[in-house]
């Protein structure tokens, strides 16, 4: 989901023009939501390996 990445990093791809931009009005959101909720995912299961890794400790 690259295009997605670039989407909430408010990023423009290189391939569009002047008149593609005017009509890619699609705002991604159902896609944003799923990256950002992976990502959150994500950020949750390294923080409780960093909890358990002090636990261990």
């Amino acid at each position: 989901m690259p295009y997605v990445i670039e989407h909430i990093l408010n990023h423009k791809a290189a391939s569009l023009t002047d008149i593609g931009e005017i009509y890619d009005l699609y705002s991604n959101v159902k896609e944003k939501r799923e990256v950002l909720q992976m990502w959150s995912n994500h950020i949750e299961w390294l923080i409780k390996q960093a909890a358990d890794d002090a636990l261990a400790a």
